[in-house]
């Protein structure tokens, strides 16, 4: 049984986790900032330092999840390459191998 292996379409999956990473980190860094900062303007008290909090490590989470996402596509990137590259070997040396063999025992 052999494993077929598609490295385009697992370069396409990788970009795909890599586009998802950045939009999480740009919602974290710019819209989830922005909002916390209109709040913190404009609610003052108790409940609004709750909710500063709670907002805040809803970011963090955020951007640990971004972080998470962009460790799996370089883990996946550099799985795939390893991959790729031990399957350019294997097939070089089967055709290494093949000529040995068509020219005979004795390399004639």
């Amino acid at each position: 049984m052999a494993i077929i292996f598609d490295y385009e379409a697992t370069i396409r999956q990788v970009e795909k986790l890599e586009e998802l990473a950045e939009r999480l980190r740009r919602i974290a860094d710019n819209d989830l900032e922005e909002v916390l900062s209109e709040i913190n303007q404009g609610w003052q008290g108790e409940n609004a330092t709750k909710f500063l909090s709670k907002g805040d490590t809803m970011k963090g989470k955020v951007l640990l999840s971004s972080e998470n996402l962009q460790n799996i596509a370089n883990t996946m990137r550099q799985m795939a390459e390893n991959l790729r590259t031990s399957e350019q070997e294997a097939a070089r040396i089967a055709a290494q191998q093949a000529g040995g063999a068509a020219r005979g025992p004795a390399g004639n």
